[in-house]
């Protein structure tokens, strides 16, 4: 995604930005002493699901510009703003609008917190620049909001930079104490931890050929040399060329076991367990982790509109408000909006879009070229619509015919 290049190329360019190396960045690239990192966390199967599911669906989301004329509102398809987030934008030289916006929800989503700089020549936006998510952060300085963004120039000198709140997008996880949002790994330590451990332990069980450790018991008066012997031997079996081995122990020798298997340590239910703490913490339908509480059409289905009720519009409506407030001009804002067709990820399947199109055109909400274009169809001219009308039946004719 190149990143570090973007970064660098916001030092060069961020002439007009206020030049801060007085301001430090806190350590928010949280690496505790234990095993949880971002690295492990987004490594775990079950997180690494979650987070490409949610941040693939918001960023997929085509973004659409809309001019309000009273009570209703027009598509204006070829605003300048779709060029940076529209669904064939040109958001820099090196991102599609699809790669800048996953990113962009993506960290979110790990480190709590994203940001996008956005680039102006006078008063119109022209590019956006990702931010690295460990590298920046909102600054409060004389009652105004700042983006403290850690860059290096071509000695590879790093620096802070202040960027002004309303050329930085800006997505942000829980927030505590309405100045800083946490961050997830830190916020749910224990149950990532849990998962990690269960994971190194069914990785280790495995790569020493599922063998137990124990404690090997010698009987009184055992010699030092018959002691070692038998611990190489046991060493030994552990071996990938040993594993199917047979090791007789004699002579008085004992073997306790100490450890558990897969099965007494319910690895596999704590695997659904960490699942469905996933699932909670990003407000996910259990059914989209492969929990399948339920299979019924109905459930899944219900499930689906969850998920894009609960989880997906709260981080598109974050999203469409940083759009309006900081890529539109403060003179647009009261005549245009930007949204989000959300509903459109409600009729992925056929059957739906068949009803909601036939439904639209009989009851008046759709016209045909509107449902055809659903379909990728091309429009009808006005002749042929006029002459499929007249061989359709309205609403209510056969009720008549009845009579």
């Amino acid at each position: 995604m190149g990143l570090y290049d973007a970064a660098r190329r916001l030092a060069q360019r961020a002439t007009e930005s206020r030049n801060s190396s007085g301001i430090s960045l806190s350590s928010f690239g949280f690496e505790a002493a234990s095993n949880v990192s971002v690295r492990r966390v987004a490594g775990y199967p079950s997180v690494s699901q979650a987070l490409q599911m949610i941040a693939g669906d918001c960023a997929k989301m085509p973004a659409m510009v809309f001019e309000l004329d009273g009570e209703h509102r027009r598509r204006v398809p070829d605003h300048p703003l779709l060029q940076l987030v529209g669904e064939f934008g040109h958001p820099n030289d090196v991102d599609t609008t699809f790669e800048i916006l996953f990113d962009w929800f993506f960290h979110c989503l790990l480190w709590g917190r994203s940001a996008i700089w956005v680039v102006r020549e006078g008063p119109n936006p022209v590019e956006l620049i990702p931010l690295l998510p460990d590298r920046t952060e909102p600054k409060y300085k004389g009652g105004k909001r700042y983006f403290a963004t850690e860059v290096r120039d071509d000695d590879g000198r790093a620096h802070v930079q202040l960027l002004p709140n309303e050329d930085v997008l800006y997505l942000e996880y829980l927030n505590l104490d309405g100045l800083n949002p946490e961050h997830p790994v830190r916020l749910y330590r224990e149950t990532f931890k849990q998962a990690i451990n269960a994971q190194d332990f069914t990785s280790k069980y495995f790569e020493d050929g599922t063998h137990h450790g124990g404690i090997l018991v010698a009987p009184h008066g055992a010699s030092e040399d018959a002691i070692e012997g038998l611990e190489q031997q046991v060493e030994e079996g552990r071996r990938k060329r040993s594993w199917f081995k047979t090791l007789t122990i004699k002579d008085g020798f004992n073997w306790i076991q100490t450890t558990a298997n897969l099965k007494d340590a319910t690895a596999v239910e704590l695997d659904e367990n960490t699942a469905r703490q996933v699932a909670r913490t990003y407000n996910l339908p259990p059914s989209k982790l492969g929990l399948k509480d339920s299979s019924s059409y109905n459930s899944l289905d219900q499930d689906n509109r969850q998920y894009v009720d609960s989880c997906l519009s709260s981080w598109l409506i974050q999203a469409r408000s940083q759009f309006h407030r900081k890529l539109l001009l403060p003179s647009e804002q009261s005549r245009f909006i930007v949204d989000y067709e959300i509903d459109s990820l409600q009729w992925a399947d056929p059957d739906t879009k068949a009803k909601i199109a036939m439904m639209g055109c009989q009851w008046g909400f759709l016209d045909l070229n509107t449902a055809r274009r659903m379909f990728n169809e091309p429009p009808l001219t006005d002749e042929q619509i006029a002459a499929l009308k007249e061989r359709q039946p309205r609403p209510g004719d056969d009720d008549e015919s009845r009579t």
